[in-house]
């Protein structure tokens, strides 16, 4: 599937304000709204689509990060390699959005972080664990603009996985991996 940099500019400008939206977000009811639209875009987005497919097909066993510490507390034992860490975060907002328990979110949150407030907790989450996840599709996305073609871009989706990362091939064959 082809890509030009008009359409990769374009959704770089459109993931960038499904975060910042997400970010400012500090409503009970707004909040669960916007992650469900990032999380929307991120699958519907047919350039992103590409991109992100692979962390959504992903093989994660959830029971060896999430620590059950007694008392409904969890300890995230997040993995070092980056891409199962986007997998798992991607795979977890999914399960979350989909429960339709607009709470959910929040009782997660603080099963993770238990401070009396949900706005600390979602805070949190979005800073250690959401935002580095973002931070790296986004980091993707600068690389598909860096690239040198003024032709159309391809992402390889056979050879996009976790383990192999994302193939980026432009017309002139040249090959660049991100």
């Amino acid at each position: 599937m082809g890509f030009t940099k008009k359409d990769i500019l374009s959704v770089k400008n459109e993931m960038e304000n499904a975060i910042n939206s997400v970010f400012s977000s500090t409503g009970i009811t707004s909040y669960p709204s916007k992650l469900k639209s990032l999380i929307n875009l991120l699958q519907n987005n047919r350039v992103l689509n590409v991109l992100t497919t692979p962390y959504f097909k992903a093989n994660i066993n959830f029971k060896d990060i999430e620590i059950e510490r007694g008392d409904n507390q969890l300890e995230l034992v997040l993995p070092e390699d980056t891409n199962k860490k986007i997998a798992f975060v991607l795979q977890k907002l999914k399960a979350i959005i989909e429960s339709n328990n607009s709470d959910e979110i929040y009782d997660y949150t603080y099963n993770i972080y238990s401070h009396r407030s949900y706005v600390e907790n979602i805070y949190k989450w979005n800073m250690e664990i959401l935002k580095p996840s973002l931070d790296e599709i986004l980091n993707s996305i600068d690389r598909l603009i860096k690239t040198d073609s003024k032709e159309k871009v391809y992402i390889d989706i056979r050879v996009s996985s976790i383990v192999n990362k994302n193939n980026v091939y432009i017309n002139n064959s040249s090959n660049v991996a991100i």
